[in-house]
């Protein structure tokens, strides 16, 4: 079927369920042990995909990268 289906991105990334011990910062979690360790590249799509993207990704990346280059 084609179900569409919308999360909270804050609520499932402090999830336990999803990460352990999900409060604390660990950029590890994101790496891959070896190439069988693949990571889904549909896990995590803030600004949705495709047709139904959102508007303002390219307005949200911009300030991304102002706010990065005054850091």
């Amino acid at each position: 079927p084609q179900t569409q289906l919308a999360l909270c991105h804050y609520a499932t990334s402090y999830s336990e369920e999803n990460f352990l011990v999900a409060n604390e910062f660990r950029p590890e979690r994101w790496l891959r042990k070896d190439n069988l360790d693949r990571v889904d590249n549909f896990g995590s799509i803030p600004f949705g995909y495709g047709i139904r993207s959102c508007i303002g990704k390219r307005i949200a990346e911009l300030e991304i990268h102002l706010a990065l280059i005054q850091v």
